[in-house]
């Protein structure tokens, strides 16, 4: 009951939810733990659908402004940034390196590792990446993020707190292998580069 009185889907807390969502965008966490607990709170199908499309939306959005802030500002960052040394001598391997693997850094980041989906976000508009790219790579990512959170709420009620840590938990796991092999791969490199 009370569960439903806060995360329900009245107009204000539908507002809330877009609130809280949209501002994830810009590295603000609780989205995802707000979406599992507003479908939690759905009573019916209709209900969860309205939450999914309040959720879906609001992140989208979110990622559009945050994208575009990124983007507005991107010339006065690069020139203050290239006073740096570790930046000016790493400048372009670093676009190099995101304009091969973007769109699925942009991809998986909405639901999969989330810590990066605000970092991801501003370095594409800072890199001036292109609108259409960045779209094509956040709405399927948003869509799964705002229906996938929401719909583990509304299926598993009582133990959605268990369902959302081992997501979290499987997602940490691949995160950690995509790290390693890249690692593993640099030092083979590394060694190879020596002999």
């Amino acid at each position: 009951m009370i569960l439903s009185a806060i995360f329900g889907t009245t107009i204000i807390n539908l507002i809330v939810l877009f609130v809280v969502v949209f501002f994830c965008a810009f590295g603000i966490p609780g989205g995802g733990v707000w979406l599992v607990a507003s479908g939690a709170a759905a009573n019916t199908s209709s209900d969860l659908l309205i939450i999914i499309i309040v959720g879906v939306s609001a992140a989208i959005l979110g990622d559009f402004s945050a994208y575009m802030i990124a983007r507005k500002f991107s010339f006065r960052l690069q020139n203050w940034l290239r006073k740096f040394k570790f930046y000016s001598k790493n400048e372009a391997e670093v676009k190099l390196k995101f304009n091969q693997s973007e769109f699925f850094i942009l991809f998986f980041s909405r639901f999969l590792v989330q810590g990066l989906c605000a970092a991801a976000t501003y370095v594409s508009g800072f890199l001036r990446l292109k609108i259409r790219k960045f779209l094509i790579a956040i709405v399927p990512g948003e869509a799964i993020y705002g229906s996938a959170f929401p719909l583990i709420g509304f299926l598993f009620k009582e133990t959605w707190k268990d369902y959302t840590n081992i997501f979290n938990d499987v997602a940490a796991i691949l995160l950690l292998a995509i790290v390693a092999y890249f690692l593993v791969r640099w030092s083979i490199k590394y060694y190879h580069s020596r002999s």
